[in-house]
């Protein structure tokens, strides 16, 4: 059975939404980036994952990782 807060939380982001990663690689949790990518599901009521670009790496170039909803929060934009 879905949740109904499943359906707020991923109706609340956004392309280009600023999100904090909480959970998934150890090297990127508690890192600030964008949301570049929004996938939807392969079935009906299947959950979004989310493409974070994150962290600039030696080269200067933006590092990528693909999470669930689950695993981000909304930063909000003060100013």
């Amino acid at each position: 059975m879905l949740n109904f807060n499943q359906f707020l939380n991923e109706a609340s982001f956004k392309l280009g939404s600023t999100v904090r990663i909480v959970k998934g690689p150890k090297d990127a949790i508690g890192k600030e980036g964008r949301i570049g990518e929004i996938r939807t599901g392969l079935y009906k009521g299947a959950p979004k994952t989310y493409t974070i670009d994150h962290s600039p790496d030696e080269n200067g170039n933006l590092q990528s990782i693909q999470l669930p909803v689950t695993h981000i929060r909304h930063l909000k934009n003060i100013g």
